[in-house]
């Protein structure tokens, strides 16, 4: 038994760093994707595909995968495209699903997961900015955002799953306001909201809908007093780390609705490129027509307009899954998207207070993740980032919602409620 566990766990630790591993098959596919295409014999299995969330989640995805068929085929979409953005929904039904499989056996193999996906930042996110200029104003920022802040982020979950101490927060509190003041003002809210609401569930233990809306309230009263700190510091010159230059820009810098615009003004674009074609989309990857919606990028950056005429147009600019599948596929696969996001998220934010504290952080963070991947994530963390969130929050809900009468005791899996 102890040969078979230790087996589980180098499986999803190797499993999760593999995805740094990758090669070209009509698209980029990684080494895990291949994995998951090889086995998945062995993870759908006849006793899960029967549990109610599986089915729903599984004739959601069915309903995606079917409705991109119809809507490549109506826009006359390259095949080379259209396979492309179906097989990102195919492995991340499939990556859902073999992670689920082996959490919901043991939930201590989420910490192995994430220790491959730390060591897979580690390994493999370094090559995002190794185009850079070191020179460059703008490397600083990129380093900390795409390089140490995914890190960071793995290795204070990974703390928190070994060290089941309710004074963790204070890791998360604290990193969240560095990772801010030097410019990673998303990666940074993230761990810094886990912290809060994890000190939040830890000062109160009897929750009423009632004060549920009043610590909601404090929090966004306590999130906004943060930012407009952040702003004053930024404005009198005391920070000048990250994108600081994008809040200089604006108008009212104290609107933070202003700021997100600027800063993931490609959600904005891609809301547009939905609402100009809701039906059927545009197709994955399609061209962007006439460079129409560079264009609108440039003018939302408020850039020089002759950087226009040096663009080569590719595809319609996105940063959200959300507004990505709605504007490649349309209204159905947007509904779709909304559909499994709030599936998740509610069920996740149900057993809150019922999770073993060792448990707590993972599931806040996979809680917020969905939500802020769904609306401000490029669609490839659909396949990658969304799928880790997924298995987790429904593990723990078929472990936790009920402990009386549950999924797992249906499936006779030991429980491993530690």
């Amino acid at each position: 038994m102890v040969a078979t566990d230790f087996r589980y766990k180098l499986l999803l630790f190797l499993f999760e760093l593999c995805f740094g591993f990758t090669f070209n098959i009509v698209g980029t596919i990684s080494l895990s994707e291949l994995f998951l295409v090889l086995t998945f014999f062995v993870y759908l299995t006849p006793k899960e595909n029967r549990i109610p969330e599986i089915q729903k989640i599984t004739l959601i995805y069915f309903i995606l995968i079917f409705w991109q068929i119809i809507s490549e085929m109506w826009v006359g979409n390259t095949l080379n495209n259209a396979l492309r953005g179906i097989a990102v929904t195919v492995f991340s039904y499939l990556h859902f699903r073999f992670l689920f499989h082996f959490f919901l056996k043991d939930k201590k193999l989420i910490l192995f997961a994430l220790l491959g996906m730390l060591i897979y930042s580690i390994a493999f996110t370094n090559s995002i900015v190794t185009d850079i200029d070191t020179d460059s104003d703008k490397y600083e920022a990129v380093y900390l955002k795409f390089y140490l802040i995914p890190i960071i982020t793995n290795a204070l979950l990974v703390l928190s799953l070994i060290y089941s101490k309710r004074w963790i927060f204070i890791f998360f509190i604290a990193t969240g306001i560095i990772c801010i003041i030097l410019g990673a003002r998303s990666g940074g809210g993230i761990i810094l909201l886990i912290g809060l609401s994890i000190w939040f569930l830890t000062k109160e233990r009897n929750f009423s809908r009632t004060r549920v809306i009043v610590g909601s309230i404090a929090l966004l009263i306590i999130g906004y007093g943060l930012y407009c700190l952040y702003v004053k510091n930024i404005l009198n010159g005391r920070i000048t780390e990250g994108n600081s230059e994008q809040v200089a820009k604006l108008e009212n810098p104290y609107n933070p609705m202003s700021l997100l615009l600027m800063g993931r003004s490609e959600v904005y674009v891609g809301m547009t490129a939905y609402l100009d074609e809701p039906t059927f989309g545009y197709g994955s990857w399609a061209p962007d027509p006439n460079g129409m919606y560079h264009y609108m990028l440039l003018l939302l950056h408020e850039d020089d307009e002759k950087k226009i005429y040096n663009l080569t147009w590719d595809y319609i600019p996105n940063h959200s899954v959300l507004f990505g599948y709605a504007a490649n596929n349309g209204t159905i696969a947007l509904i779709c998207i909304l559909l499994l996001s709030t599936l998740f998220i509610k069920k996740g934010l149900s057993i809150i207070q019922k999770v073993p504290n060792r448990f707590r952080f993972v599931l806040l963070y996979s809680i917020i993740s969905i939500l802020w991947n769904t609306l401000f994530s490029p669609i490839s963390f659909f396949r990658l980032d969304m799928c880790f969130n997924y298995a987790v929050i429904l593990a723990l809900y078929l472990s936790y919602h009920d402990k009386k009468n549950n999924e797992t005791n249906y499936l006779n899996y030991d429980k491993n409620k530690s």
